[in-house]
């Protein structure tokens, strides 16, 4: 077999899906009589790696892959093949998406991989600013909050140092954000406002700020407020082009604020912002929202509503990473606590 198609293949992360020719296929067959490859995918990391080995430099195999793809998937390639330089940007720039689609793990491995050969840029390289945000934004139910929090105050502590000047602007501004986001899942939003202020002043009114803004009127029970800075988020984003997670996120929120207070429309526009949501492959967020709709309604003294909305936030917490996040395990015991069922509270807490 030619080592450089045998290459071609194993660098390849799903080789059933990703190879382009017949020589190719014939080499992932060979690999799956082997027993390294069943079905186009990978039997074992360890035995991919060991035939990794083997091949030696499959660097331009590599580049070759990654000039078939864009994004975060052409800078794993580019990792690997040792272009520092031309992988970083890609990887910095597109870790959050995989992160909001539950990848954690899979964005935590290949940053630790790139933290270190970040360390010899200058100071003033954006890079390491953008390095501490992607890291933050794994969020606190896969690495704390300890942890979280401490990483979007460096980010933020750089963009500071910087001047929020070019592209640190970017950074400041995701760094200021996430601090909110914390604040609020963490139920201390009171003293947000001296970063709500500093945001605003360097920012202005914008969609994202304005959506946290609203969870935070949620959890402090005020859903009219809610309903009206998500409506203005859902406008900005709209008029600003942003992307189909900002535009969902302000819409969804809007309808989770309605549900409290009896929009004829609310369930159904719910439960309708919610699919596409979950359509769209942000599990995780939707979970947030099922967790916050339940607590919502659990403060409010209406048990009996809430169970059915923990439940769907149980069940996305079932796919993927999502499950990390113990939120709608905590509030669907404390929904059956307070429904007469300390039993089945108990056994939702030790799942």
């Amino acid at each position: 077999m030619d080592p450089a198609t045998l290459a071609r293949v194993s660098v390849l992360g799903e080789p059933g899906e990703e190879v382009w020719d017949d020589a190719q296929r014939e080499a992932l067959a060979a690999l799956e009589r082997a027993g390294l490859a069943a079905d186009g995918r990978w039997v074992s990391a360890v035995g991919r790696r060991a035939l990794l080995v083997a091949l030696g430099d499959v660097a331009g195999a590599h580049r070759e892959a990654a000039a078939r793809k864009e994004g975060w998937f052409a800078g794993e390639h580019l990792l690997d093949a040792g272009d520092v330089e031309a992988c970083s940007h890609l990887l910095l720039d597109d870790a959050w998406r995989l992160a909001a689609r539950g990848q954690m793990a899979r964005v935590q491995a290949v940053l630790t991989r790139l933290e270190p050969l970040l360390r010899s840029l200058p100071e003033d390289d954006v890079r390491h600013g953008k390095l501490a945000l992607a890291l933050a934004r794994l969020g606190a139910t896969h690495q704390g909050y300890g942890t979280t929090r401490s990483l979007a105050e460096r980010a933020l502590e750089l963009a500071r140092a910087n001047g929020h000047a070019g592209p640190w602007k970017d950074v400041g501004r995701g760094a200021m954000g996430h601090l909110l986001h914390q604040a609020d899942v963490q139920l201390h939003p009171a003293g947000s406002a001296p970063l709500i202020a500093e945001h605003t002043a360097l920012h202005g009114e914008e969609a994202h700020f304005l959506d946290l803004r609203a969870w935070i009127a949620l959890r402090e029970g005020d859903p009219w407020t809610t309903m009206r800075l998500a409506h203005r988020a859902a406008v900005l984003a709209d008029a600003s082009g942003k992307s189909l997670h900002a535009r969902l996120a302000s819409r969804l929120l809007y309808w989770v604020g309605a549900t409290h207070t009896d929009h004829p429309e609310a369930e159904v526009q719910y439960a309708s912002w919610g699919r596409r949501f979950l359509d769209a492959g942000f599990h995780s967020a939707a979970m947030d929202v099922a967790v916050v709709k339940g607590d919502v309604a659990r403060r409010r003294g209406f048990p009996e509503r809430a169970r059915p909305v923990y439940a769907e936030g149980l069940r996305i917490a079932s796919e993927g990473e999502a499950r990390a996040d113990l939120g709608p395990w905590f509030g669907a015991a404390l929904c059956e606590r307070d429904l007469g069922n300390p039993e089945r509270a108990l056994e939702l807490l030790e799942a």
